[in-house]
């Protein structure tokens, strides 16, 4: 492609809000670090529009002169086979035009086991977004995070409805599964809630069985409620729903119990089916043979839960489609924090840089990708 530079000089002409006669083929890298971060952003949203795809994160941190942005373009658009990123960042979906909801179905007919990472907060979200395609709002974080108090019934709906609304502004492709408790109260609020989630973008919900006072999933005191008044929540969510995959998940401490009220739930017509604190991997090939439609098999893992370490390729092989990490970002920061604190306590208040965390340049190029995503989001629907 011979016009190459002049496409080069256009996309920068726009980000500078410059002629194209003011952009030079000279434009040394000095320059190009004189360019505030937006700018630079507009950059990368320029390529990002003219190649169709999105930059990854080891090219788009590269680019610092206009011969980068020619160099970047003849990749894409002369020689796509030469461009094998060394990057583990998660591969996405392309945007078929279908709904989250949709989106996520077609993921689960791969017959691929697909984790999904439970998540906190944004920040938390940002991360795990860029190394596994699906993300799980966890009730135990978000109740940590957001009142800083347990996972025991504090969350009011509104909340929830909002921290998804802001991760998927920034996560516009990856899977999003939420949690929403035994829907704060009954049917007609489980509907409700239902369709705000799917109409700010979540990909998926799980409806619990457990009545109030709850309690985490994994901890002993739980009890749950009629299944006639589970299934009317259940039902009330399903009619609400346009496309949105739906976990109906029983809390049970009665095995045998469990059993039959997720086969239950499976016939009602949920898309998947989770019977939560399994206190054995066998277990999970006896729900998988219990449940005779075709629904998925979920299995939720918390790192000193109820259910023992194993591996994604056991898991699979004993039936489970989706497994749940609830709590892995929020335990690794939990951790982290307290850890690097007393270090700068012990060190007099003095920031010693191997003890101080993830670089700066690490931490705000972090925030920075999640304008790209934003503006490509906003870009996309002109």
């Amino acid at each position: 492609m011979n016009n190459l530079k002049e496409i080069s000089k256009n996309i920068v002409a726009d980000a500078l809000n410059l002629d194209q006669s003011e952009v030079h083929d000279d434009a040394s890298s000095a320059t190009i670090r004189q360019w505030d971060s937006l700018a630079l952003i507009r950059i990368i949203v320029g390529i990002e529009k003219i190649i169709g795809e999105e930059l990854p994160r080891d090219i788009s941190s590269k680019l610092s002169s206009i011969k980068d942005v020619e160099r970047t373009l003849g990749l894409y658009l002369q020689k796509p086979s030469e461009l094998n990123s060394d990057s583990e960042a998660v591969e996405l979906h392309q945007n078929t035009g279908q709904s989250y909801g949709e989106q996520l179905r077609s993921r689960m007919k791969t017959g691929k086991i697909l984790p999904l990472i439970g998540v906190f907060d944004q920040f938390s979200a940002s991360l795990a977004g860029r190394e596994f395609e699906g993300i799980f709002c966890s009730g135990y974080g978000f109740a940590a995070s957001y009142y800083g108090l347990p996972d025991e019934g504090y969350i009011a709906w509104p909340d929830i409805v909002n921290y998804v609304e802001r991760m998927r502004a920034i996560l516009p492709e990856n899977h999003i599964v939420v949690d929403i408790d035994e829907g704060y109260g009954d049917a007609n609020i489980a509907a409700t809630v239902a369709t705000r989630l799917e109409r700010v973008g979540a990909s998926a919900v799980i409806l619990e069985d457990q009545r109030r006072p709850k309690q985490c999933g994994h901890l002993e005191g739980k009890e749950v409620m009629p299944v006639d008044d589970y299934i009317r929540r259940l039902d009330a969510v399903l009619t609400a729903r346009d496309e949105m995959f739906v976990v109906a998940r029983s809390d049970s401490t009665n095995f045998e119990d469990g059993l039959k009220r997720v086969s239950t739930y499976a016939n009602v017509g949920a898309d998947a089916i989770m019977l939560e604190g399994l206190s054995s991997v066998e277990d999970v090939s006896r729900v998988r043979d219990a449940v005779k439609s075709d629904a998925y098999i979920v299995v939720n893992l918390i790192a000193g839960g109820k259910t023992p370490p194993v591996s994604l390729t056991e898991l699979k092989s004993k039936g489970a489609d989706l497994v749940i990490y609830s709590t892995p970002c929020l335990f690794h920061a939990h951790e982290a924090i307290q850890n690097g604190l007393k270090a700068l306590k012990a060190n007099d208040g003095k920031l010693i840089p191997d003890q101080s965390g993830i670089g700066f340049m690490d931490n705000i190029n972090l925030f920075r990708d999640n304008v790209v995503k934003l503006l490509n989001k906003s870009s996309s629907k002109r």
